[in-house]
């Protein structure tokens, strides 16, 4: 049939039926269908439904209102949300004194601290925002861990209602890591958990010197790093107790322990690599159990950094939201309060700190300067290639400048800054100051405004998109000068001043500010609810 035809048939479809075969297409296909025609652009407009997908997906969210709101109320809820991020509408929700001082985490409107009281005793603690009354007196849940040993790492995943505590128990023969799951409510063995602790392999552990773990729905994603210079990367099952090598790497130089290799969940299947290629990021794709085989994790290509000498770039840390990887959650089917009609549905940016640094003749490494990468993930799942049995490097120039913002990392943010507030980062405190790297968002508030002019009475100030690339030049980089062009965006507020600070923590629906009270007094904490 000739193009023609199949268009005059496509047009002539009932407009019913137009909307329910365009509400199947992706973000970007409904927006470039719109400019194919007038007929199909006058149909996206005036379709409430088509135009609740768009704002949904643009403002990167899963809907969690009850099923018996109207589509006009999730529209206008939805925009409130928005409006409320734009403009950064904080109300003051809780303000409590606190004992705590460092290792608080936010998931799923629970407060989170964790520290090790003693030897061989784990203590943590929660609060539960979402079940609290503004301003309503808040207690911890304190939870204390016996005989754990020596705890070298602690991660939360609220919505399995699951703890993960990865800890070593010194032998004659070196160190042994075990896993072990607990619930997070009370801190007991995890009922869904046939074998509660699971020791990995001792063959390939001899004396740990870096270990780390990440949650990755049914699984757990383990690095851990043996003193032969050997880094294993394993995948344990905290249902059944069944444990994986995915890979074991030989380094060849580890002289510091930003050079270990480093994990990070990108969503349900891929996982980044970074320092396992010290001049790019491998990109891998994690192939779960069938009957005929086990786990493994197969490389789908290697991202390229800008020209490099070796070892002249490692990544010390990465940072990046929380997202829930459970489809069913144990803890939202409890009796809270509030319902949070709006979450983030995947990681929308991940953030690297960058040290340029040079190996000398004595083998030691003198740093130099710290940058911070910002990655898209929506720009890096674009440059992946289809499924392909070849290992395809990708150079710089094809993905890194558009899909990422580097700039020197300011000395004053210490070890604080940036932080993830959901799929924004907080990049300066005093005054509070949010920046979105979504590209869609970006381009929508250039779209509806080149410069919003705010009232002296007004309390943020919204700053005009950057679109304009920034170059940044590295001591030992070959390329010379860097430039990267991800647009982004920042908003300010202007009243928030926190005196003391020692740090924060947000998401889409908190920012908590966390201040010094004096030396050995603890801390104050004060609770934003967005919007």
């Amino acid at each position: 049939m000739p193009l023609d035809s199949c268009a005059l048939a496509l047009l002539d479809l009932p407009a019913e039926l137009l909307i329910r075969i365009l509400s199947y297409l992706s973000l970007i296909d409904l927006c470039a269908v719109q400019r194919t025609c007038r007929k199909i652009r006058i149909i996206v407009a005036d379709s409430m439904y088509l135009q609740y997908i768009l704002l949904a997906q643009i403002s990167g969210v899963d809907d969690h209102l009850p099923s018996d709101f109207a589509l006009p109320e999730r529209i206008k809820r939805l925009r409130y949300h928005e409006q409320s991020w734009n403009n950064l509408q904080l109300n003051a929700f809780h303000n409590f004194p606190s004992d705590v001082d460092h290792s608080y985490s936010l998931q799923d409107d629970y407060l989170i601290y964790n520290l090790r009281k003693s030897a061989g005793t784990l203590q943590y603690g929660y609060v539960d925002l979402r079940s609290a009354e503004p301003n309503e007196k808040l207690r911890w849940v304190n939870i204390f861990i016996e005989h754990i040993s020596v705890p070298v790492g602690f991660v939360t995943a609220v919505d399995h209602n699951l703890v993960v505590v990865l800890r070593t128990q010194f032998t004659d023969s070196g160190a042994i890591v075990e896993l072990s799951f607990l619930e997070f409510t009370t801190g007991t063995p995890h009922p869904l958990s046939s074998r509660h602790n699971v020791r990995l392999p001792v063959n390939t552990i001899l004396d740990v010197a870096y270990a780390a773990v990440d949650i990755l729905g049914d699984y757990v994603v383990t690095t851990v790093m043996s003193g032969r210079d050997v880094c294993c990367l394993y995948l344990v099952s905290w249902k059944s107790g069944a444990v994986t090598l995915l890979r074991e790497i030989e380094l060849l130089h580890r002289l510091t322990p930003f050079w270990v290799p480093r994990l990070v969940v990108i969503d349900n299947s891929l996982i980044m690599l970074v320092n396992c290629k010290m001049t790019s990021l491998e990109i891998c794709r994690l192939e779960l159990a069938s009957p005929d085989s086990e786990p493994r994790l197969k490389t789908v290509c290697l991202l390229e950094f800008p020209v490099l000498p070796f070892y002249a770039l490692a990544v010390s840390k990465v940072r990046k939201e929380w997202i829930p990887t459970s489809e069913c959650n144990p803890l939202s089917q409890l009796r809270r309060k509030r319902v949070v009609p709006f979450r983030s549905s995947k990681v929308g940016t991940i953030g690297l700190l960058l040290l340029d640094q040079k190996m000398t003749c004595a083998a030691s490494v003198r740093e130099r300067s710290r940058y911070w990468m910002t990655i898209s993930v929506a720009s890096l799942l674009a440059s992946i290639p289809p499924d392909s049995n070849d290992v395809r490097a990708i150079p710089w120039g094809d993905w890194g400048p558009a899909a990422t913002r580097i700039f020197k990392y300011p000395h004053r943010w210490g070890n604080i800054l940036p932080k993830p507030a959901g799929p924004f980062w907080i990049i300066g405190f005093s005054p509070l100051v949010v920046r979105d790297y979504d590209p869609l968002r970006t381009r929508r508030a250039k779209a509806k405004s080149t410069e919003e002019v705010i009232t002296s009475h007004s309390p943020s100030l919204s700053r005009p998109p950057v679109f304009s690339p920034t170059k940044e030049l590295g001591h030992y980089w070959v390329a010379g000068e860097v430039e990267t062009r991800l647009p982004f965006r920042d908003v300010a507020e202007k009243n928030l001043r926190p005196q003391q600070y020692i740090g924060i923590i947000a998401d889409r629906e908190w920012i908590i500010e966390i201040s010094a009270r004096g030396q050995g007094a603890g801390t104050n904490v004060v609770v934003y609810h967005v919007g």
